[in-house]
């Protein structure tokens, strides 16, 4: 009840898409500096003609309305004893929060509206605009300009107080076209927020210099909001310069009504849909951030998901009746219990709900009604895609530029779906963007797309990270295709290559970026007991860490040895950021020595693969599987960014952009697009309130009312899958998607299950498992914890072949031993069971192999 009441509330959009713009203070500095430079005049006393005039002030965004309070009071006593002729005051505020609005005292009209659903008449002397703005968007002060410009009278004087970095493209468009008069001064704040008071009139001139021959204006300076740099806080230190405001004559005062949307629902129920498609039309164009630009064209998901992400209003009409749908983000919470732990788990995800309004205002969720989500989005989708294709105008049109590349990639070869791709990433390139990625479903050709943005970017030098075991199939690939391959797998080739930098492709695993080239053995020891001659001993034997077998060599400094049974490595290579061991007590010694320990300090060296991979000059970074590089506190992730920064492009292929959380996109966003990450707020290690802003989280409450030495009830949050359609804003510019729907004529994927036979002394093992088990003789309350133990076991027998003895044990008791076993040279655990004629279904073609099992 309490959601549905919320959003009844906030159907309109006077709530639901301003509320949560940011809003920048005016500072009382400020506005000392606005009085000390407004001029008001009134015109003196006449015995022919002495009519009244007024002086209006308008505050659009009032917030609490200290501005405009402060300004009307200082015109009132300013002329309250003068000699000029009868004038009053008026003062007009419009407000959008009723908390702020409730505070506004001594004007003579507010409202408590958006200043978009507001209907003015007539002009203003004074407008004071401080306004709220989204700072991710940037038409926001371009919408507000554009309304409020137009109701400043001729002799009027609006002020402006905006940072600075917001004067340019079209919002300095206005200003000069609109506004002969222009100049701006430093907030007293500057430093802090970067805030200038901007000065804009409409019948003065400082544009050019012959306005300098007129005493009035005070030799006021020319604009500088040219380039859109204010280098002073005060043009002539010393000296005063003033704005002349004149007041307008007769008795006409302006008027505001205001327009609730909701009060429109329910006045008209015969024309409903009519109205909301004048509302559609009018109002929630404006509400969207269409400075987002995607790579490609939308899709039917994105639709809807920034159909929700801006609360986006529809009419359908379901069954004969009309409804207005609308699309909203809410914060779902589902809570489990699991009374046997004494655990209760509560989910908190951001999910896409839809929500109906009748004709008689009252607001349902979708299901309520009798209709899936699903079901509703299939109605909609194709109407919220033909919209928002239009605000949100792509770099590439798929299917719509067939003329582009298209010698180029005539030559290449590739699939319909696969040009469209790579046409949207060199069009990408081509407007300034540095990092692309491509997310391509399983089988869809990420390496041929990346060979043809290789192609096609004539990159010299390009550097491919992969998982290591497909470095090898690629160097074949690009190999045949006639590409120069260096494969770095060892340090001393990379120090070659570092040396000489030659043309072609650099292939490099991402677990060579991370690691060291320096090396330490991992040899662990066994101990042992020895009895000799009734009396017992311990003694240590260096061992295998995989298969625990005792070494029967000695090892010397320097080697790199192998273990003898089972072929591991039994040296491990030195990540950079790996700490030392220390002691407690020389941990201690060294802060009391010197203030901090060593381990402190080389946890940010750079990785040395790094290190030597920047000296070369790359045109084009490629990170194919690039979700390997997610983690943004693991060496793989501060390698994929160090990496990334170095090359001239960047191109990241995944077919998982993200294990579904919202933090698993945030280190491959630095890597592709850093500028937009700093634009949007964000710090390279903020990961965890990225997490929080767009993810889900998950809260485990367990009580314990057995444990008197601790509090009974401890609670735990984590992260959990679940991606707000917010996101969007990050994810549509920077990645182009490619599935497998695209495509008509893919090959055929045929799959055949086989059987395989075990060898005889598998089946031994087995039953020497069951032995161990029955023996154990335990009670009937362990027989489903022994089930366990027989199950992990049984998943262990290939290691047995391998590995030294394997201990069974259940709450670390012994039950047995399984010795290790040898198989002859030459025999296999597993065996293919071959097909032959006799076993070949009746049609099949013979070569082609047919799906299905053969006993």
């Amino acid at each position: 009840m309490e959601l549905t009441t919320t959003i009844n509330s906030s159907f309109s959009r006077t709530r639901g898409n301003e509320l949560n713009k940011g809003y920048y203070p005016t500072f009382p500095s400020d506005v000392q500096t606005v009085l000390r430079i407004l001029e008001p005049s009134f015109g003196w006393k006449s015995r022919r003609y002495n009519a009244l005039k007024t002086i209006s002030v308008l505050d659009p965004c009032a917030g609490e309305g200290e501005f405009l309070t402060t300004v009307t009071r200082w015109l009132k006593r300013r002329y309250a004893a003068s000699n000029g002729s009868p004038h009053e005051i008026l003062s007009y505020a419009v407000e959008l929060d009723a908390g702020r609005f409730d505070r506004i005292h001594g004007t003579t009209q507010k409202l408590n509206s958006s200043f978009f659903d507001v209907e003015l008449s007539g002009k203003f002397n004074l407008i004071l605009l401080n306004p709220p703005y989204n700072k991710a968007a940037g038409n926001e002060l371009v919408t507000w300009m554009e309304k409020t410009a137009p109701l400043l009278a001729y002799e009027g004087v609006m002020v402006l107080i905006i940072p600075e970095y917001e004067l340019k493209g079209r919002l300095l468009d206005i200003i000069q076209g609109t506004f002969p008069f222009a100049y701006a001064f430093q907030s007293e704040e500057y430093a802090r927020f970067k805030q200038v008071v901007v000065f804009l009139a409409k019948n003065q001139d400082n544009s050019g210099e012959y306005y300098r021959q007129y005493a009035r204006f005070q030799s006021w300076p020319a604009a500088n909001l040219g380039d859109g740099a204010v280098r002073e806080k005060y043009t002539v230190p010393g000296k005063r310069q003033t704005l002349s405001l004149g007041g307008m004559s007769g008795s006409n005062r302006p008027l505001m009504t205001a327009r609730d949307l909701s009060e429109l629902y329910r006045e008209c129920e015969d024309r409903l849909d009519k109205a909301a498609v004048m509302v559609l039309d009018r109002q929630y164009p404006s509400s969207y951030d269409t400075s987002i630009q995607p790579i490609s064209t939308l899709r039917t998901a994105h639709a809807v998901q920034l159909a929700a992400m801006n609360s986006q209003i529809e009419s359908v009409t379901i069954n004969g009746d009309f409804f207005l749908a609308k699309f909203m983000v809410i914060t779902k919470t589902e809570t489990f219990k699991d009374p046997e732990n004494n655990c209760e788990t509560m989910v908190c995800k951001p999910t896409v709900e839809a929500f109906l309004m009748d004709r008689h205002g009252y607001v349902k969720p979708a299901r309520e009604h009798g209709f899936d989500y699903y079901e509703l989005n299939s109605r909609l989708s194709s109407v919220l895609l033909q919209k928002l294709s239009r605000l949100y105008q792509p770099l590439h049109e798929i299917g719509q530029d067939e003329t582009f590349l298209v010698d180029e990639l005539q030559e290449i070869g590739l699939l319909p779906p696969q040009r469209e791709a790579v046409k949207a990433v060199i069009k990408a390139y081509r407007s300034g963007r540095r990092g692309i990625g491509i997310r391509a479903n399983t089988g869809t050709g990420k390496t041929w797309m990346a060979k043809a943005v290789k192609y096609l970017t004539e990159a010299k030098r390009t550097v491919m990270v992969s998982e290591p075991q497909l470095i090898p199939q690629l160097a074949r690939e690009y190999a045949n295709e006639g590409f120069n391959v260096h494969v770095i797998d060892s340090w001393e080739a990379l120090k070659e290559l570092a040396a000489t930098r030659p043309h072609g492709l650099y292939l490099i695993a991402y677990t060579r970026l991370r690691m060291h080239p320096k090396y330490r053995l991992c040899i662990k020891s066994r101990k042992t007991i020895v009895k000799k001659d009734g009396h017992s001993s311990v003694e240590y034997t260096e061992v295998c860490p995989s298969c625990r077998s005792a070494l029967s060599e000695k090892i010397r400094k320097g080697d790199k040895p192998k273990c003898s049974y089972c072929g591991e490595p039994l040296f491990t290579y030195i990540p950079e950021n790996d700490r030392p061991d220390m002691t407690y007590r020389r941990w201690i010694s060294e802060i009391e020595s010197n203030g901090t320990a060593t381990e402190a300090r080389t946890h940010n060296k750079q990785l040395p693969y790094i290190r030597l991979l920047k000296r070369i000059p790359f045109d084009l970074a490629i990170f194919d599987e690039a979700h390997n590089a997610a983690n943004l506190m693991s060496n793989q992730g501060t390698a994929f960014i160090r990496l990334a920064a170095t090359a001239k492009k960047v191109l990241a292929l995944t077919a998982t952009v993200t294990n579904g959380m919202a933090k698993s996109i945030y280190n491959i966003l630095w890597g592709l697009n850093p500028m937009q990450m700093r634009s949007a707020g964000w710090e390279m290690k903020s990961a965890t309130d990225f997490q929080t802003k767009y993810g889900a989280f998950k809260t485990v409450r367990k009580t314990d009312e057995k444990n008197r030495h601790r509090e009974s009830e401890r609670v735990t949050t984590y992260d959990t899958a679940g991606i707000s359609p917010a996101a969007l804003i990050f994810t549509i510019p920077n990645f182009v998607n490619v599935d497998s729907d695209d495509f008509d004529d893919l090959p055929p994927v045929e799959r055949e299950v086989i059987k395989c036979q075990s060898h005889a002394l598998v089946e031994t093992c087995h039953r020497s498992i069951e032995n161990i088990i029955d023996k154990a003789d335990l009670p009937p309350e362990d027989l489903l914890a022994a089930a366990a133990v027989r199950n992990a076991a049984f998943l262990r027998v290939s290691d047995t072949f391998r590995h030294y003895n394997d201990e069974l044990k259940l709450r670390d008791i012994p039950l047995g031993t399984l010795h290790r076993l040898s198989l002859p040279d030459g025999e296999l655990l597993l065996e293919k069971r071959r097909k032959t004629d006799r076993y070949r279904p009746r049609g099949d073609r013979p070569g082609r192999a047919s799906a299905g099992l053969y006993r």
